[in-house]
């Protein structure tokens, strides 16, 4: 990044997802954009400049703050008045214009002499007014309502089930072999036994069906493990099969009979009561008026389990499912037909699938927004994997005001703890997790160090996790760096010129012979999509139409800038020939951009926006020597 910072003269960051960062990362990327030489100096200086903002800070502190503050004002320009009453609401204006002062002033006396509410209100200036506040803009959910877009607001629901006494003698006996086999692991291959036994743990919490077939898998030395257990722990395919050899069977604790014991323990379960509490509560959002559902979780095993016997249970429902195997729809006799992304996602829009049975890995793909209910089945250890799936439904193109979040977990559980006790109290579930995202990206570590305690163990540090997070939670409350308190979007757009190119200008280029290359080989289809052929290259489908784009990105490519074959369609103006003859000129003055002239029959023309080029093409003159008379000491580069 500091190369590409070198090499460029605008730089802009974009990122969907939510940002987990520390301060110092935070200031890395800002560095990248330009600070103030005051904030330049080292990589630690927002860790502090938060820390001290926070709270009452001392006379020092704020010595301190203040000099920071006056460095960002004269790089930036002085705080409008307007920008101190959004962060000062019901603060008078004559107050404001006091702190404002004591902040601007060399002088420590004007800060000395604050009051305790100025000080507040000095510090609320002081957290909102950072370099942050001009380099970095956060578009938040609430953020586009204000702009008036239809954003949907989110209706979670938690669903605590409560087990049967054999499921509940299960899980328990599952959780005791887990603390046992790994205690049993010899020092050089407990971390190999301790990865295959949170594997263990991490399926008996999505579903019994899911804990069975690793566990068959298990006793045929096949491993049992899948790359979906890879990607829950973030380890690579090639270190889990490394790790699963490496899992020796632990004949002190007789593992091949406990095994053999769940396993019938198992049998003996019949449907499982989340299965049966799922299909509940999906006929109460029928009967509330949802009419397409999609159910989450993180196994395929799981998912097979549940499509199957969903479909059983709701006889007349059109069930799809997605995984990384791929898609299928159950057809009217019964069989399951297999079927593209592109189909999942057209067959749901148009409600010829009202139910879909997900994977983490297939969602990260679909948009599925013409669902009204999302169902987390299971929850995954790193909370933020809970958002990925909202966010599947909770985007702009859903057409429903409010939508239904439901997330089950087993009541008495550590997830039951975790997503429901304490994820209430930071609205875990409604996306407004701030400042507490660096600590949710520990938790996945904290859930596996607790699933292979014994059981002696496990009850109380069950107990200090929980105490410890809920202490985690109020530090981050009571102060330090808040990204979303520190960097607020505006609803003031700024000027924004006209686009120099629109698709339907890209539509209309690309069906005019003379604007493609001659060597191009060009195929109509549908109206906005084209077959492409390229020198050398296999045939491609290209579309103009966001439309088709967005259900068919894996058999389709974007015409337009940064794609392949629009690339292929460009010409480099930077190294053409000065002298000769031509039909377009790339002309550069001194100090001035560089612009684009076109040789038609009345005369060179100067074009800004594909839209001209097109209307110059259509007169078009002869190629001619450029008309350096009229235009004198500028520097010139043939283009064609």
């Amino acid at each position: 990044m500091r190369k590409l910072q070198a090499k460029c003269r605008s730089l802009l960051l974009l990122t969907a997802t939510p940002m987990q960062v520390h301060p110092v990362e935070i200031w890395a990327l800002m560095d990248l954009l330009g600070l103030p030489d005051a904030w330049h100096r080292d990589d630690g200086i927002f860790l502090r400049y938060f820390q001290r903002a926070s709270g009452n800070p001392s006379p020092e502190d704020l010595e301190y703050l203040a000099s920071l503050f006056r460095s960002t004002e004269a790089t930036f320009g002085e705080m409008a008045e307007t920008e101190a009453a959004q962060i000062l609401p019901g603060v008078s204006a004559m107050k404001r214009k006091k702190v404002l002062r004591a902040l601007r002033d060399v002088s420590a006396i004007p800060r000395r002499i604050l009051d305790a509410d100025s000080r507040r209100a000095a510090t609320r200036v002081l957290q909102a007014a950072s370099p942050l506040r001009h380099r970095m803009v956060r578009n938040t959910r609430e953020l586009l309502r204000r702009y008036k877009l239809p954003v949907p607001k989110r209706d979670p629901r938690e669903i605590v089930v409560e087990m049967t006494p054999a499921e509940s003698a299960l899980y328990s006996a599952v959780e005791d072999f887990i603390g046992d086999a790994y205690r049993a692991a010899s020092p050089e291959k407990r971390s190999a036994v301790g990865f295959v036994m949170t594997v263990y743990r991490r399926r008996l919490a999505s579903s019994f069906e899911a804990l069975k077939r690793t566990l068959n898998g298990r006793l045929m030395r096949a491993g049992g493990i899948t790359e979906e257990d890879a990607s829950q722990d973030e380890t690579s395919g090639e270190e889990v099969a490394c790790l699963v050899a490496d899992a020796p069977e632990l004949d002190t604790i007789n593992e091949r009979e406990r095994i053999n014991d769940l396993l019938r323990r198992i049998a003996q379960l019949g449907t499982d009561s989340k299965a049966r509490r799922l299909k509940i509560e999906l006929d109460a959002c029928l009967a509330d008026g949802f009419d397409s559902m999609i159910v989450f979780t993180q196994y395929t095993d799981t998912m097979e389990y549940l499509r199957d016997y969903l479909a059983d249970q709701m006889p007349g429902m059109p069930v799809a499912c997605y995984s990384g195997a791929g898609g299928a729809w159950r057809d009217a006799s019964g069989q399951w037909v297999p079927c593209s992304k592109e189909e999942i996602k057209r067959r749901l829009r148009d409600r010829q699938v009202r139910l879909l049975g997900c994977t983490d890995a297939a969602g990260e793909g679909l948009n599925l927004q013409f669902a009204g209910v999302l169902v987390n089945y299971d929850l995954p250890w790193n909370p933020m994997k809970v958002e990925q799936r909202i966010g599947r439904i909770d985007r702009l193109g859903q057409q429903r005001p409010v939508i239904r979040v439901l997330s089950f977990a087993y009541k008495d559980t550590v997830e039951q703890d975790v997503f429901f006790t304490v994820g209430t109290r930071i609205n875990l579930f409604q996306g407004i997790v701030g400042r507490l995202q660096p600590i949710l990206s520990r938790l996945p570590r904290r859930f596996e160090e607790l699933a292979l305690l014994d059981r002696d163990a496990r009850d109380a540090a069950r107990q200090r996790f929980l105490a410890d997070l809920e202490q985690q939670v109020r530090d981050a409350d009571e102060g330090g760096f808040d990204i979303d308190a520190t960097v607020e979007g505006s609803l003031d757009l700024p000027a924004l010129p006209e686009p120099a190119l629109t698709l339907r200008d890209l539509d209309r280029a690309i069906q005019i012979p003379r604007a493609r290359p001659p060597e191009v080989d060009f195929r109509p289809l549908d109206p906005g999509s084209y077959g492409i052929g390229l020198p050398g290259g296999e045939p491609t489908r290209v579309t103009t139409d966001p439309g088709v784009f967005e259900f068919s990105s894996d058999n389709f490519q974007l015409f337009s800038p940064g794609g392949d074959v629009f690339g292929a369609f460009c010409v480099d103006g930077a190294g053409g020939s000065a002298e000769g003859r031509g039909i377009a000129w790339m002309v550069k003055r001194p100090g001035a951009q560089a612009e684009f002239v076109v040789a038609t029959r009345f005369g060179p023309r100067t074009v800004g926006r594909l839209e001209e080029l097109l209307a110059a093409l259509d007169v078009v003159g002869e190629p001619s020597e450029f008309p350096y008379a009229d235009w004198p000491g500028v520097a010139v580069s043939i283009i064609a």
